[in-house]
């Protein structure tokens, strides 16, 4: 018997290459066992299988026909190659696979023949899919189902024409959100324009439109917001979302969009702006409320606490120092308790804030332990200071730590009856130039339970109830001391056994102060009686309270100053002249005539007085009070109640340097 020619054989090298190249796909079977001469690269797209697949198992191509379409196609496939007609024949049938798209194809097959033999088949397969999928019975249901959808829908679906003249399509949705009729609109699109607010149409004319959306550029949207007026007058907000539509040249024929009725969330919206704006108005309003009442309270503590101080330095019987330590001690316990209804203000509205600058670590802990030490000698209680950090300036808001510390040891005494009190601070990681120092304050106090734990960072929470007290306070302290910690970036942790004592501990980086001289621009000073300076200034003092006209005249006095009084604005102003006669002015605030802001800022406007140092003495202490002043001029702020340890720091300030 003869073997079969090869078909391939008959095929030039150009066909080849053009079967090699073409996007249809293109087989060459051989006629005896209808195995696979040839497939083309495109064979492989087309019927999702490998060429080498095809070669080796000519049949496993049917496993990805469509199953519908497999056994008709296979049955008519088969007829037809043993029927060895001449004449060519095509198939119809799908190509389906889980990880593509159904794709439709027609096939083209015809036969080879060498003389009047056949020696096999050439087969061309093409892609009919787009032809399928957009004939007219295809373009009809989707345009039916995209009509029963818009007309659901509430929005509105409009299409214009390229340069925005004519409405092409206009959703049934127009009438239920503009409540007009659609044929007006069509008739005369520029109708569109005189149901937009009138404060809104000259960004949202044609023209405007036009540009704002060409300027986009291609394939981008563009959203309008704007308000609508109803047949009723009734307003209505309009978010539209448009956007250009190009044909395969990339040229613009026409505009669509959506437009949304979004009054709702508008209105919601301006519902949330203003309770906010009430809400920080009542904020506000709390804010200053409690300032007033600071301060009103210390305004008299002033007078309490600096009075107690005045009679402690003239010197007393024996039998009253004790007396006046007493009073001393109520004192500064109502003044923690304002100044911890005042920070409580700046939390709630939000205007907690902290310095950075250089203090002695060292001198904080030693001189907050040392402050605390009077009380806890009153319970025979050890107070002991552990502090193991390498002695180094850091840079830090040293004020909020000592009150933090201050606060916690305070605590700690105040809920331990025998026993001791613990400050630790110690280096737990060095990172370049920081320093990463835990503090902690320990007790063996009266403890708490997991229940008092989970609640005594909250604010006026405590551990005793209130008809079964032992201790002061009204539940701010600790709500403090985290806010506090937060603020400086870290977190205060309580760890606490019941009737074993607490532990209060918090850590926080702090940078450490490079360069030969390190110094350390924070104090701690403590008034000593029998080293008091001498500071010959001649001092104005404007005050209208006699009281506190008194306290600060003699403190000034016993450090060797003349002090002249003013009570009022009006005077200073009065005798503007004199003032070249004074080395420093002592401003009160708060005058019943005018605001000590006021007068410092007459008195800073004449150029005789550019250089004069201004302290302003004062009890509101808002941080916007103390911006505030040091605008208009003062040269330091000092807070009532005085003290002679501040006046000493405050009068050492402005002393001239000696000269070398």
């Amino acid at each position: 018997m003869m073997k079969p020619k090869e078909p391939m054989q008959y095929l030039p090298n150009c066909l080849f290459q053009l079967f090699e190249k073409s996007q249809d796909a293109i087989y060459v079977r051989r006629h005896h066992d209808l195995s696979f001469a040839y497939v083309n690269p495109a064979f492989e797209k087309f019927c999702l299988i490998t060429r080498d697949k095809v070669y080796q198992q000519s049949e496993s191509w049917f496993d990805n026909i469509h199953p519908d379409d497999r056994k008709t196609y296979v049955t008519q496939s088969k007829q037809y190659y043993t029927s060895m007609q001449p004449n060519f024949t095509e198939f119809d049938f799908r190509i389906h696979s889980m990880h593509s798209i159904e794709r439709y194809i027609k096939e083209t097959v015809i036969p080879i023949y060498d003389s009047d033999l056949c020696v096999g088949f050439l087969g061309l397969l093409q892609d009919r899919t787009f032809n399928q999928v957009t004939q007219p019975a295809g373009f009809a249901r989707a345009a039916y189902f995209f009509q029963y959808f818009t007309e659901k829908f509430h929005s509105v679906f409009w299409i214009r024409n390229e340069d925005y003249t004519t409405q092409l399509y206009l959703s049934p949705g127009y009438k239920k959100v503009w409540g007009r009729e659609l044929t007006d609109l069509y008739n005369q699109p520029d109708l569109w324009l005189e149901t937009v607010h009138p404060d809104d149409r000259e960004t949202l004319s044609d023209t405007a439109c036009l540009q704002a959306l060409k300027a986009q550029g291609f394939n981008v949207e563009y959203e309008f917001r704007y308000r609508i007026l109803l047949p009723d007058n009734s307003v209505r907000w309009i978010k539209d979302t448009s956007f250009p539509i190009y044909n395969d040249e990339h040229h613009c024929i026409g505009f669509a969009g959506f437009a949304e009725d979004i009054t709702k969330e508008v209105l919601y919206a301006e519902e949330m702006q203003l309770a906010k704006q009430r809400a920080e108005v009542a904020n506000q309003a709390k804010s200053d409320f409690l300032a007033m009442i600071s301060h009103e309270l210390r305004t008299p503590l002033n007078a309490i606490l600096g009075m107690s101080q005045i009679l402690r330095v003239k010197g007393l019987p024996s039998e009253f120092t004790e007396y006046v330590d007493n009073i001393n001690l109520a004192g500064k316990s109502l003044l923690s308790l304002v100044n911890d209804i005042l920070d409580f203000a700046r939390i709630e509205a939000g205007k907690l804030s902290f310095s950075v600058e250089p203090f002695d670590l060292h001198e904080l802990l030693l001189q907050s332990v040392q402050s605390m030490q009077f009380h806890a000698d009153e319970k025979q209680l050890q107070l002991v200071l552990d502090n193991t950090v390498p002695n180094k300036i850091l840079i830090g808001d040293s004020n909020r730590i000592r009150q933090v510390l201050i606060n916690l040891i305070n605590n700690a005494i105040k809920f331990t009856e025998k026993g001791k009190v613990i400050v630790h601070a110690r280096l737990l990681q060095q990172d370049h130039e920081r320093y990463l120092i835990h503090f902690a304050v320990e007790d063996t106090g009266i403890g708490m339970t997991k229940e008092q734990m989970n609640i005594i960072f909250e604010r006026f929470s405590q551990v005793d109830s209130i008809y079964h007290r032992k201790q002061g306070g009204i539940g701010l302290g600790l709500a403090i001391v985290k806010e506090l910690v937060a603020g400086m970036g870290g977190e205060v942790r309580v760890e606490s056994e019941y009737h074993r004592g607490s532990t209060f501990q918090f850590d926080l980086w702090l940078q450490v102060q490079t360069g030969l001289q390190q110094t350390s621009h924070t104090k701690f000073p403590f008034f000593d009686l029998t080293n008091r300076p001498h500071c010959p200034f001649n001092v104005l003092l404007v005050e209208d309270n006699i009281i506190n006209q008194k306290i600060a005249k003699i403190m000034l006095e016993d450090f060797g100053c003349q002090v002249t009084i003013m009570s009022n604005g009006r005077d200073v102003l009065e005798h503007l002249n004199r003032l070249t006669h004074y080395d420093l002015i002592f401003m009160d605030i708060g005058l019943p005539d005018m605001s000590g802001f006021d007068i410092v800022k007459r008195i800073r406007e004449d150029p005789r007085f550019q250089d004069i140092p201004i302290i302003a003495m004062t009890a509101h202490i808002l941080n916007q009070d103390r911006q505030y002043a040091y605008q208009v001029g003062m040269s330091k702020i000092i807070t009532k109640p005085i003290s002679y340890d501040i006046l000493a720091e405050t009068l050492r300030s402005f002393m001239p340097v000696p000269a070398s």
